[in-house]
């Protein structure tokens, strides 16, 4: 539905150190909404939010460039992101919208969701996270849907991968 594009409510960054295998450091905020400010009490739920927690985030344009200056303290040759599905595309459209900067734009990316479903020999159907998560004998995160939680979620998944890359059930 056009009148309700994906719009970010809550970013989360996980930095490691992947040379040293080092959780370095954290970010996450919450952000106002711009074309649909009111959640829904669908998206309340799912998410444990209250009104007054999006009313009083910063909007997309701020956080941007607080995540833009916390990446400039890395060599941009040196990092990459990691994400599940379009999740960089929702950061490009949030941040056209109000005329921001992406501030993940110069840096490589891997779409993990592609790499997991294709790894367990799906490349014409991409797996759900908590499908990629049974294989790999994950238990389910209560905390699904806060972001901190899901980038620490899906570097466990990129670690177990890598572990794991000559077990059967990965191709």
């Amino acid at each position: 539905d056009k009148r309700y594009p994906p719009e970010i409510i809550q970013i989360g960054l996980a930095v490691f150190d992947t040379k040293r295998d080092k959780h370095i450091e954290d970010y996450a905020s919450y952000v106002r909404p711009r074309i649909n400010p009111r959640l829904s009490d669908y998206c309340k739920k799912l998410l444990g939010l209250t009104q007054d927690v999006v009313d009083n985030a910063k909007d997309f344009c701020a956080v941007a460039e607080e995540i833009f200056n916390l990446l400039q303290s890395y060599e941009k040759s040196s990092i990459y992101t990691c994400a599940w599905g379009k999740d960089r595309d929702v950061v490009a459209e949030n941040a056209a919208r109000c005329d921001s900067v992406d501030p993940f734009s110069m840096l490589s990316q891997m779409d993990l969701q592609q790499i997991a479903s294709n790894i367990f020999g799906f490349q014409d159907k991409l797996l759900t996270r908590e499908s990629v998560k049974q294989k790999l004998g994950f238990a389910f995160s209560k905390d699904r849907h806060n972001a901190l939680d899901d980038a620490m979620d899906l570097k466990n998944i990129l670690d177990a991968i890598k572990r794991n890359k000559n077990r059967e059930y990965i191709r």
